[in-house]
């Protein structure tokens, strides 16, 4: 079934479903949002209740988060069958809203877009008003799908990059009022940036060529390349690698790398730090600072290519005769949060045995 109908149909199994909801089953929904699910490639956290699955609905879309009390309701979607009887919760964040809803949905303000959408799913009922989501402004929808007898609510936000983010629930009227607190919840509990998965450092990575120790989250893919050492949070076909090309990562990626450097001053480590920012294709340099790291002298360097889609932070640091660059990238949807992710990460770094973190000391804006 072609995705510009699918999303209709999404909506209207939501409803469906919501109609046949149990009285038990949204009962169970209102238990406290104890799970997280981190949405690695959106860079997104959403909290769901105890009981619930949730899940990235790849066999529809990759942009569609299912949020489900039954497992069963998330393989529905898309289909245009029969729907298990069960609560259910879409979060949607795409750049592509005209291949999920259609033309006659996609608006050029969030206001008409969900006006436009309260039209197609529950006529002359909805009611508006303004909300926020996770710091963005958006509109609330509310409204009664009267043949079905059930309540049918949204989120509709955009966002900086012009993404766009719909947060769908419904359920029957007889229990609208106990679910709505479960939906606000849940909306509430939304946060970009970098999730808590990556942030816990637990495990470690030693690379001899650099005597370098470096931490990282678990269940990270750590593999050597040629001359580098690569951190990625999915396995990645390394020999597809072509650097200053490399489109940007699924999540996260780290490359660690040794250059000649005996008697190396910080002139020196500028421009190792400049040479490995540059050599992607479009990027714009756009900070440097003179910093510590482990004990040793460093020079990092930020900047970002829109050519390419990404954002990198690479530091340089002098130990011993040679020059240890430590590259970290992100897609640039990605990159709310990873400056502290990258600091988290060099500050745990040994290098010749020595740790200590890493202190800032200079701070050079860089004119293009």
């Amino acid at each position: 079934m072609h995705k510009r109908t699918s999303i209709f149909i999404v909506i209207t199994i939501l409803i469906l479903l919501a109609s046949m909801l149990p009285m038990t089953g949204a009962v169970q929904a209102q238990g406290l949002l104890n799970q997280t699910f981190d949405w690695m490639t959106k860079n997104l956290s959403v909290g769901y209740p105890d009981g619930w699955t949730a899940r990235v609905l790849g066999e529809f879309s990759q942009d569609v988060l299912g949020l489900a009390a039954d497992p069963a309701s998330l393989n529905a979607v898309g289909t245009g069958g029969d729907s298990p009887a069960s609560p259910m919760v879409l979060v949607v964040l795409t750049n592509e809203p005209e291949t999920l809803f259609g033309p006659r949905v996609v608006g050029t303000t969030v206001q008409e877009t969900a006006a436009n959408w309260a039209a197609t799913s529950v006529g002359t009922s909805a009611t508006f008003n303004n909300s926020t989501v996770v710091g963005l402004e958006a509109v609330r929808v509310h409204g009664i799908a009267e043949r079905d007898l059930v309540a049918v609510m949204a989120n509709v936000a955009q966002m900086a990059d012009g993404d766009w983010l719909f947060v769908f629930a419904a359920v029957p009227l007889q229990l609208e009022d106990r679910f709505i607190p479960i939906y606000d919840a849940i909306v509430s509990s939304l946060n970009f940036g970098m999730v808590e998965s990556l942030i816990t450092l637990t495990e470690t990575a030693t690379w001899e060529p650099a005597a370098l120790t470096m931490p990282h989250p678990a269940a990270w893919s750590i593999e050597a390349y040629e001359d580098n050492l690569i951190l990625a949070q999915q396995r990645i076909d390394f020999t597809r690698i072509q650097f200053g090309t490399v489109m940007p990562p699924e999540g996260p990626l780290f490359i660690v790398s040794t250059h000649p450097g005996a008697g190396a001053n910080s002139d020196a480590l500028r421009a190792v730090a400049l040479d490995t920012l540059n050599r992607y294709q479009g990027v714009v340099p756009a900070a440097m600072e003179t910093l510590v790291l482990a004990g040793y002298n460093a020079v990092r360097v930020t900047g970002s290519s829109d050519t390419l889609g990404t954002t990198y932070m690479i530091t340089a640091v002098q130990v011993g005769d040679q020059i240890v660059v430590i590259e970290g990238r992100v897609a640039q949807t990605q990159q709310i949060g990873f400056p502290d992710f990258y600091d988290a990460v060099l500050n745990g770094v040994t290098l010749a045995g020595q740790g200590g973190g890493m202190a800032v000391q200079v701070v050079e804006v860089l004119t293009p």
